[in-house]
């Protein structure tokens, strides 16, 4: 594998999973109420799209223009698998190390986000009671589960890194599209 793939996927995952922290550690300290935000997922999924960019930008430009599908999505990957990695390692420290009260007073912000919204949509009130009861015994942020969501976010960020290593790669001289 190449030197440069393998050090910018590192180094910016690295980069990725402190601003990930920090985002985390912002909103704990700010008020925790905002872990149920819409606003604070849009602007981490704003974020990542920004640093994705900079990797392909950065590790095209390493390899003199030329970057091939292959390398950019490798790139990619070992990027969103460390930054994943760090994220989901301090999420399962705070919420079970840190303050494992937190786990239930998000929960219950949770709840009451899920049952407005359920309610503005003229939800019927017996999915409504399932939907709460489920929400309340499953513990989304046991170990397990934390990581489970990560595998998951894996599988969607890979999308996202297929779009850009096609869009990134490099122009073949032996393409009738280029010609």
């Amino acid at each position: 594998m190449n030197e440069i793939i393998k050090q910018n996927g590192i180094k910016f995952g690295i980069i990725s999973g402190i601003i990930g922290i920090a985002i985390i550690l912002g909103v704990y300290l700010t008020d925790y109420k905002l872990f149920a935000s819409s606003g604070i997922g849009i602007i981490s999924i704003v974020i990542s799209i920004i640093i994705s960019i900079l990797l392909f930008v950065q590790t095209k430009k390493q390899l003199n223009g030329q970057l091939t599908f292959k390398e950019g999505f490798t790139t990619y990957f070992i990027y969103t698998i460390n930054s994943i990695a760090i994220v989901t390692l301090f999420n399962i420290l705070l919420y079970n190390v840190i303050e494992p009260e937190l786990k239930e007073k998000v929960t219950q912000i949770i709840i009451e986000k899920t049952a407005e919204m359920m309610k503005a949509f003229g939800g019927p009130s017996d999915v409504l009671k399932e939907t709460i009861k489920e929400l309340k015994n499953n513990d989304q942020f046991s170990p397990g589960k934390l990581i489970v969501g990560s595998i998951w976010n894996l599988a969607l960020s890979c999308i996202w890194g297929l779009i850009l290593a096609a869009i990134f790669k490099s122009k073949t001289n032996n393409s009738p599209f280029n010609q």
